[in-house]
């Protein structure tokens, strides 16, 4: 049974899992939330030992349906997350706002692993672009100043998943959790 439940008239639309402070979350934890998740048809979900926060959203796509971690925070990192914790808030899920936020949440993401993924052949493409249209001696310039605008592009979208002024990029990595900064900012375990 889960330990606590958001109701909305008398029905569950988000649950919340608490573990204890000395208990580091599992991928049990995270199946144990989903199951209840998946058997309510409750939608949103938060895991947590008081110390790491793991958000979850469910999704039916035709008849499969999958539970997903949005992302995972540590208890300081809080403060800084006000779009995700706006998707959790009430009046987001009675709205149908946390929809609308973690998709576009995930949006972000997959925008921002194409940049990073693909930042040489996507600079190039644009000076080859500038090369073409303007002029060939703009090549060099125009490859360095498009790497620089797709790190820019990168940072503003850390900027927005996170709702911080820090990139994650940036930060340190979380020392109490044992988390890395790359866990940290794509919600891996």
């Amino acid at each position: 049974k889960v330990d606590y439940a958001l109701l909305l008239e008398g029905a569950p639309v988000a649950f919340f899992e608490a573990k204890g402070a000395d208990t580091p979350l599992s991928s049990d934890h995270r199946e144990q939330l989903a199951t209840y998740m998946k058997n309510e048809n409750v939608n949103w979900g938060i895991l947590s030992n008081g110390k790491r926060y793991q958000f979850l959203r469910r999704e039916v796509v035709d008849t499969n349906v999958s539970v997903e971690v949005l992302t995972e925070k540590g208890l300081q990192q809080l403060p800084d997350q006000l779009t995700i914790l706006q998707a959790f808030t009430k009046d987001a899920i009675e709205a149908g706002d946390s929809e609308k936020i973690a998709n576009r949440i995930e949006e972000l993401k997959t925008a921002r692993t194409t940049l990073e993924e693909e930042k040489d052949n996507l600079s190039a493409d644009i000076a080859s672009v500038l090369t073409d249209n303007v002029s060939e001696t703009l090549s060099t310039l125009a490859e360095s100043n498009a790497k620089e605008m797709i790190d820019d592009l990168i940072r503003e979208i850390d900027q927005e998943i996170n709702s911080d002024d820090q990139s994650p990029t940036k930060r340190p990595p979380n020392k109490d959790s044992g988390v890395t900064d790359e866990e940290d900012r794509t919600g891996a375990d």
